[in-house]
């Protein structure tokens, strides 16, 4: 969702809908997945439903969830123990860097929202402090780590005027 945001998307079966999105958000999922399965030792094929579920949901046109109410709260989000970082984590003990997950939290880090006092909160620390300094504080990931990598030059790619993915 926050890579719909980006795109100016305000439901979140739009942003499923893009080309461009689809694949980062699937690829998301599984890395996910495979972290979760490799950390608690978790049934696949029940976890393999609940994904195929959560992108029904996400996909359904009559519930037509905003972009924004799944977007809101990015620092809660980002947290260590939370469903970006935390799944990116997991994700890295399967021997893997979560490239689509990177795509996931770059898109939080760059979450602007102005009715989102969450948002401007993050994006005022961003100003002040700079995204490598709350990366490290708030996700925990130091900017030199292969994760910490990934997730700054795609943040550094969102920002630009072109196309970035």
């Amino acid at each position: 969702v926050y890579l719909g945001y980006r795109r100016g998307y305000v439901l979140g079966y739009k942003a499923l809908e893009d080309p461009e999105i689809r694949p980062i958000f699937d690829g998301a999922l599984e890395e996910a997945l495979k972290g979760i399965i490799s950390h608690y030792d978790a049934p696949e094929e029940w976890l393999r439903a609940y994904v195929v579920d959560l992108t029904a949901r996400l996909a359904n046109r009559v519930l037509a969830d905003s972009v924004f109410r799944l977007a809101r709260d990015p620092l809660r989000k980002l947290a260590v123990s939370d469903r970006l970082v935390g799944a990116a984590r997991m994700s890295e003990m399967t021997g893997v860097t979560p490239l689509n997950l990177a795509w996931a939290i770059a898109g939080a880090l760059s979450f602007d929202a102005s009715q989102d006092p969450i948002a401007v909160e993050l994006q005022e620390r961003i100003a002040a402090e700079g995204v490598e300094s709350v990366l490290e504080s708030v996700c925990e990931i130091s900017r030199d780590e292969p994760l910490g990598v990934a997730i700054l030059e795609r943040c550094r790619r969102l920002h630009e005027k072109d196309r970035w993915l």
